[in-house]
């Protein structure tokens, strides 16, 4: 029954709009009123669907409008997100010029305060394994370098050269535990021996049990063993130790810098 009513009712609107379909072929419109009477039933009955029909175009302007929006910030983004990139390394760059400028211009007046003939060399490697406290640098035999150089810094006392091939040179660092280096307490002009220990804190031995050694006095290199040239820097006191029925004292010295991070070098070639 329920079936029939529908096919019934279908039928009816089916009917409907044939007559209506009809009526809108045959109607006189010469009448003005007819005309406008039917076009305002025409308007009334339509003038939801277009106004829903606006509001949906109008939404869909919208959204695209929107979407074109979000692809070109995004394409902005990208575009910034590279050039920000490539300012840093940029900056990056010019810092690291900056740095290397300024520690030439110190290497420049560290040389000037000395009579000793120096070459300058760069850091290429370290090989600072546990064992030993080895840096190799970029000068060797054909510049003039031998074996047995002394090596110093705008920090100090560094090393002495222990191989030199065509190029390059390996140098034993003031650290490692093979290095002695005769010193000097600066203050007090008191003797003793520098020992590496294979750490950044060297051990300063056979000082006087009367040397009158404090903490932060500086120690020089004494000159004396004919390898390291007199009046460089090795570091500073930071622990003295006293024993018992001992002959001497000894203290922990602490250079200025880490000497693994070095980057360029003096190796003196004619004192």
């Amino acid at each position: 029954m329920r079936k029939l009513l529908r096919k019934r009712k279908k039928l009816i609107l089916l009917l409907m709009l044939a007559f209506f379909s009809l009526f809108l072929m045959t109607v006189d419109f010469k009448d003005k009123r007819s005309f406008f009477f039917l076009d305002s039933i025409i308007v009334s009955a339509f003038s939801p669907v277009q106004a829903f029909i606006n509001r949906s175009i109008d939404k869909l302007n919208r959204i695209l409008d929107s979407y074109v929006s979000s692809l070109n910030v995004k394409e902005e983004n990208i575009l910034l997100k590279d050039e920000i990139e490539k300012l840093k390394a940029e900056k990056s760059r010019f810092l690291e010029i900056e740095k290397q400028y300024s520690r030439l211009l110190q290497l420049l007046d560290f040389k000037k305060n000395f009579s000793s003939k120096m070459l300058l060399a760069e850091v290429i490697s370290n090989d600072l394994n546990s064992w030993f406290k080895i840096i190799v640098v970029n000068k060797g035999a054909n510049s003039g370098i031998k074996k047995g150089m002394a090596v110093v810094s705008t920090d100090g006392l560094i090393g002495r050269t222990v191989e030199v091939n065509s190029n390059t040179s390996k140098v034993l660092l003031l650290t490692d535990f093979r290095s002695a280096v005769d010193a000097l307490i600066q203050r007090t002009r008191d003797r003793g021996v520098i020992k590496g220990k294979n750490t950044n804190i060297f051990e300063m031995k056979y000082i006087p049990l009367n040397a009158d050694i404090k903490v932060n006095d500086r120690v020089i290199s004494s000159g004396l063993g004919g390898v390291f040239p007199k009046g460089f820097l090795i570091g500073t006191v930071s622990r003295i130790k006293k024993k018992k029925q001992s002959l001497f004292q000894e203290a922990e010295v602490v250079p200025d810098r880490d000497l693994s991070e070095i980057e360029e070098v003096f190796i003196i070639i004619e004192k």
